[in-house]
């Protein structure tokens, strides 16, 4: 549906996106993970037209006379709407702004279950009622392709849940979803594809499935001498040390593993091994913390 081919972008002398393709296909659920300043803001600006790319281009179905905006529909992570205004006096100013059919406020309205709301002032709803009239604002142009930014940052577990089943009822419903998160229990329960962005650049992009198959090492838990394991690692393992004493190691793919199990079998004691989640592959391949190195 929409294709990044070779998008490239600079400010000043740092570059936010080097290179960066790959493609939404229409009818799924595309996660985009990153940590901060890894480029995700920039890649979704460029899509909707705030920035234009230093070299590279966007393919997309609607033409290339299109406003592109017209055919997106936005969740951002900033708050929007007016709060002394109702849910649906909020809605209909918006489709009056942008010169949409007031017909599809209650449709909108519908779709993300918030008929008994309407007339509530926005001030006065729940945090997950909150995100339910932002995803509201997001089909109000019923649009086939919808990107949202963090859209269960600061819900509680309920309201996450509700924001999930409401996700997949869009799905259903033929929506295309780009979305970006660090909830990655939530990235896990959603998404068909999932693409890593690490400084820029693409790193992998797989189904989860694919990515635990790819990362099928294990996490240790160890006791002992770490300056021990570093002087006999003949690869590259990330560590992380906790207040208890003890570390955790993790082996990228099963020949890591059984190695690091060779190699420090002398000098520690293994008190947990666990197969990799999505979290442990995360730190693999973003954390910045210290690398046992040969």
């Amino acid at each position: 549906m929409i294709k990044y081919k070779n998008i490239s972008k600079s400010f000043k002398t740092k570059r936010a996106l080097d290179n960066v393709s790959f493609t939404i296909e229409k009818g799924n659920i595309t996660a985009y993970i990153g940590p901060n300043g890894a480029g995700k803001t920039t890649t979704i600006n460029i899509l909707m037209g705030f920035l234009h790319p230093d070299s590279g281009q966007i393919n997309h179905p609607w033409g290339s006379n299109t406003d592109i905006r017209s055919k997106i529909g936005c969740l951002l992570s900033l708050p929007t709407g007016e709060q002394k205004l109702s849910v649906y006096d909020n809605l209909v100013f918006y489709s009056k702004l942008y010169n949409i059919e007031k017909e599809n406020v209650m449709r909108a309205i519908n779709k993300v279950g918030l008929e008994g709301m309407i007339n509530h002032k926005l001030f006065s709803l729940s945090s997950g009622y909150r995100k339910r009239f932002e995803i509201a604002l997001a089909l109000l142009n019923d649009s086939e392709l919808i990107i949202m930014d963090e859209p269960t940052a600061n819900l509680d577990v309920d309201s996450k849940k509700e924001i999930i089943q409401l996700i997949q009822k869009l799905k259903t419903l033929n929506k295309t979803l780009f979305i970006t998160s660090h909830d990655l229990h939530f990235i896990s329960e959603i998404a068909d594809r999932m693409i890593f962005l690490k400084n820029g650049q693409i790193y992998c992009e797989s189904t989860r499935d694919e990515l635990l198959k790819q990362f099928d090492g294990k996490r240790f838990r160890i006791r002992g001498d770490i300056s021990k394991i570093k002087k006999v690692s003949k690869f590259t393992q990330y560590f992380e040390k906790e207040n208890n004493g003890l570390y955790l190691i993790y082996a990228a793919d099963r020949k890591q593993s059984r190695l690091l199990l060779d190699e420090v079998k002398d000098h520690v004691e293994v008190i947990e091994k666990k197969e990799l989640t999505l979290y442990d592959i995360y730190s693999i391949i973003f954390s910045e913390k210290e690398k046992l190195e040969a």
